[in-house]
């Protein structure tokens, strides 16, 4: 009895210690505060190969204005000369502050196709999308900190739409995260997400100089630790080295819950322009969680031991002190 009603609750208090139930996330980047890094780069594109497709319709385009047409592990694939690899996420400095709720930058999209005039070819890829981002993405992130979340918003803030727009849909997807370190890499996996592509939001409008509401493609992706990993994160990273780590976002395996055909679903990062990247975090007291973790393991650890001599026929101490009271 004790193992199936009061384990459970043990365990889940134990590997959520330090988690807050909270959404109070802090801004993980600065706002106008320069270029990305240069190493910060997409690692994966949607997995559809369309260099074909724009070569076919300019076929005296260089290789190098299609910007990488379908990108595998960080390098073109498909055009000439071969091995070239992907170009960085930016381009531009960190937008203001207006463009989303939280400061952000502006990155080129999947298919970014700088000839004038562009054309977009694309489709919504519903493989592999990812992306590196050096430490440079994330200066507010303090030395020493434990992440209890890490939250990503992918938005198109340069298309809005009536907010009853039909192409908005409910959308699945998997995902995780990498966090590279003094040439070490550690994979925290197991998350998924079931989100909508529409994105309404309040933001600074310029022309009427005033607050508005937008809808606009995009959705936020919230990665929530259990407390262990946490703690296991902070170490890997060299105690919380926030200033010399990467982090690799992977998003894989789109689908619509309608089971419609994803080929065309509305994505923030699929087009021939820029997106706006938000990334927060939310802490936890790497201390406090870190005693909460060791004691009460070692006491649920003592429990069980108990619990397991208790039901041997040989030492069970109820038994065996009622055997010695009665006649």
């Amino acid at each position: 009895m004790f193992i199936l009603v009061f384990m459970p609750f043990a365990v889940a208090f134990v590997t959520n210690a330090g988690s807050s139930a909270d959404e109070n996330f802090k801004d993980s980047m600065r706002s106008n505060s320069g270029g990305a890094s240069f190493d910060s780069i997409w690692l994966y594109n949607g997995g559809d190969n369309l260099t074909a497709d724009y070569q076919n319709l300019n076929p005296t385009l260089p290789d190098q204005f299609i910007n990488c047409a379908v990108i595998e592990a960080g390098w073109c694939v498909g055009t000439q000369p071969a091995g070239i690899q992907a170009l960085t996420l930016g381009g531009t400095s960190y937008a203001v502050d207006w463009r989303t709720p939280a400061a952000s930058s502006l990155i080129y999209q999947s298919h970014f196709y700088p000839s004038s005039p562009g054309q977009y070819l694309g489709a919504s890829g519903d493989e592999h999308y990812g992306w590196l981002l050096q430490s440079d993405y994330f200066p507010n992130i303090e030395q020493g900190e434990a992440l209890d979340k890490l939250r990503f918003t992918f938005v198109d803030t340069f298309t809005s739409y009536v907010c009853e727009y039909s192409e908005f849909t409910d959308i699945e997807f998997n995902g995780y995260l990498v966090f590279n370190h003094d040439g070490q890499s550690k994979k925290v996996e197991g998350f998924e997400f079931e989100t909508s592509n529409k994105y309404e939001h309040r933001f600074w409008d310029n022309q009427q100089a005033e607050f508005t509401t937008a809808c606009q493609v995009g959705f936020e992706v919230k990665f929530d630790f259990e407390g262990y990993e946490s703690l296991s994160i902070q170490s890997f990273v060299g105690g919380g080295d926030w200033q010399n780590t990467s982090i690799e976002i992977h998003l894989t395996d789109f689908e619509r819950v309608d089971d419609r055909t994803f080929t065309d679903t509305l994505l923030p990062f699929a087009g021939d322009g820029q997106f706006s990247l938000s990334v927060e975090h939310q802490n936890i007291n790497s201390i406090t969680a870190g005693f909460v973790i060791r004691s009460s393991t070692l006491l649920l650890s003592l429990l069980t031991f108990a619990v397991g001599v208790a039901s041997t026929n040989a030492w069970n101490p109820f038994k065996s002190f009622i055997g010695g009271i009665l006649p």
